[in-house]
This record gives C-alpha cells, sequence and structure tokens, in this order.
C-alpha cells in the first residue's frame, strides 16, 4: 500500500538494491534524502545494528513504517529515539495486515 500510495502521488520510490542490503538502503536515505522508510522488523534490526549506522545523515527521515510481523519493543523505542534525536515528531507505525496502531 505504501508503495502505491507513493506513486499515486507524485513521490519518489527508492530501491537502493536488488536485494535487502542494510548499508544500501542507509546509504540510500542519505543520497536520495528519504523521507519515509519502511520494511518488516529484522530489516530495521539489521540498518540499526550495521556498523557504520552512526556515519549515516538519516535527519532528512520523518516517519517509518513496520510490518510484516511483531515489532520487538526494543526497537520501537530505538527507533523512536532516532526520531527524537532528529528533533522529529515521532511518527512510526507498526502496521499489520488491515489495522494500524500509532506509538
Amino acid at each position: 500500500m505504501s508503495n502505491l500510495a507513493a506513486m499515486t502521488h507524485g513521490s519518489a520510490v527508492v530501491y537502493p538494491a536488488a536485494t535487502f542490503d542494510p548499508g544500501a538502503t542507509l546509504a540510500a536515505v542519505q543520497t536520495e534524502s528519504c523521507t519515509a522508510l519502511q520494511g518488516v522488523p529484522t530489516m530495521f534490526i539489521s540498518e540499526l545494528n550495521h556498523k557504520h549506522f552512526s556515519s549515516f545523515k538519516l535527519n532528512t527521515l520523518r516517519t517509518g513504517i513496520m510490518a510484516g510481523s511483531v515489532c520487538p519493543v526494543e526497537t520501537m523505542n530505538n527507533v523512536s529515539a532516532i526520531c527524537k534525536k532528529k528533533k522529529k515528531k515521532k511518527n512510526n507505525q507498526r502496521t499489520f495486515g488491515l489495522t494500524c496502531r500509532n506509538k
């Protein structure tokens, strides 16, 4: 749904690699000035644990969407802390099927 919404509203959709690569994803967010990042919790965990995570400039991110499986509380708190540190309003969502819970 996110891709469909982005395309129907004239947004750019960035696919950094043919398969998931946390470093390529973080580099694409920085290079392309991405404002939203989506993925399953495991992808966010891989990005947060990337050995060069702190060297990426992710200040353009405004929101994150985690879907597909249950998100560990620690992961959600870490992502929320990054948004808070970047002086952004916390705007991260966990989505499951047709339901959504804001945190």
